[in-house]
């Protein structure tokens, strides 16, 4: 026997009107889980979308990374800060790792 039966058989037996045991929830309940599910979905699409990345921002933390490959994120953060960069630190882990693989693309032949 299943738990959910289980469950139900015993709230069958702890309520005196069995029927009450099969409704557990509400078809009004579901019908506000719903319009609030939408509710977040459309304040969440129409947020406006962080700006794109310049071409050479990219290319600059590419560069920083391959010439100094023991600094870590937070510390190429902190130098394009310094030049007037801002950026995500999730942004330079992506590029890092990019570039760290990709540097050498014709070392494996």
């Amino acid at each position: 026997m299943g738990r959910d039966r289980l469950a139900i058989l015993t709230l069958a037996r702890l309520l005196p009107n069995w029927r009450e045991a099969l409704l557990i929830v509400k078809p009004a309940t579901v019908l506000g889980w719903h319009r609030r599910l939408f509710k977040v979905y459309w304040r969440r699409k129409s947020r406006p979308k962080p700006p794109r990345l310049m071409p050479g921002t990219a290319a600059l933390i590419r560069r920083i990374a391959l010439e100094n490959a023991c600094w870590g994120t937070e510390r190429i953060r902190g130098e394009l800060l310094k030049l007037g960069v801002k950026v995500s630190k999730r942004t330079v882990q992506r590029i890092m790792w990019k570039a760290r693989f990709d540097k050498d693309p014709g070392a494996g032949q």
